[in-house]
């Protein structure tokens, strides 16, 4: 969902409110967006046995009210602890600086690291393809 950001779960309509939700709050509503979704259709998760199933209703629309899971979100988000609230570990919204974009190089270390170990993989695959040629 959030590689879509919503988009394939929410029509165009549902989608707007859901955002005008998001950009109104903390960044981290988006998380208790996601958790919100998957509480809201439980049953139907906890019948899924194949990995392309899950796949499939993460990518496809649900009969779901998009207010429904607003304000399961905002329920959420009142009742979650303090310590171990994401806003904690999410900063705020920052305005983009006029003219140009601003540096920004606080990508997650292990996504990073993540990448450049897949990258390296791909190239051992290849290296060992082209000796076995």
């Amino acid at each position: 969902m959030l590689e879509t950001f919503f988009s394939e779960i929410f029509n165009r309509n549902e989608w707007l409110c859901l955002f005008d939700h998001i950009f109104s709050n903390h960044p981290s509503f988006i998380l208790y967006i996601v958790t919100s979704y998957c509480i809201n259709n439980r049953s139907a998760l906890l019948r899924v046995q194949e990995l392309d199933d899950f796949k499939y209703f993460f990518h496809h629309r649900n009969p779901i009210s998009v207010q429904t899971i607003v304000n399961e979100a905002y329920r959420l988000s009142e009742v979650t602890p303090v310590d171990i609230d994401p806003k904690r570990m999410i900063e705020s919204f920052q305005p983009l600086t006029r003219g140009q974009y601003p540096v920004f190089n606080k990508y997650p270390k292990f996504i990073v690291d993540y990448q450049i170990q897949e990258k390296e993989k791909l190239r051992q695959e290849e290296m060992n393809y082209i000796r076995q040629r």
